[in-house]
């Protein structure tokens, strides 16, 4: 059943938007290694990889804002899928927190990228598995 909301927006149609936004945002660490692996850390990787991370940066707060969306207005849920909205706010705030290196956090940056490490794989899991229990 398709849910038509403000302006004509499928809202069920956002949890599609938001997992191609993922993909292409997250593809920045298989590109990372890869160049730096395969070319070295020359001038333009290090340029090519700076301009990417603003795209993945971008499609990252584009995905959560349509997961969140597609979450709160989607006519089935349950508990799994409020969990992986819980750890996706707190995979973006980590994310952000990095990026942009608030005074006094830089003790912070090594526990922020364990925590995105082992929460991603958990993340893609429960997204996973919750869509499979609807």
């Amino acid at each position: 059943m398709e849910i038509m909301g403000i302006a004509g927006i499928n809202w069920e149609s956002l949890g599609t938007l938001s997992a191609v936004c993922f993909i292409i945002a997250n593809v920045y660490y298989p590109a990372r290694v890869i160049a730096r692996n395969s070319v070295g850390n020359s001038d333009e990787v290090s340029s090519f990889l700076d301009s990417y991370k603003k795209v993945h940066i971008l499609f990252n707060l584009l995905g959560v804002w349509a997961a969140l969306f597609h979450g709160h207005f989607a006519d089935e849920n349950n508990w799994v899928l409020q969990t992986t909205i819980v750890i996706m706010i707190g995979l973006t705030i980590s994310g952000l927190l990095m990026h942009y290196r608030l005074p006094n956090t830089e003790d912070w940056l090594p526990y922020l990228l364990t925590f995105q490490q082992v929460t991603f794989p958990v993340w893609i899991i429960l997204v996973i598995a919750g869509h499979g229990m609807i």
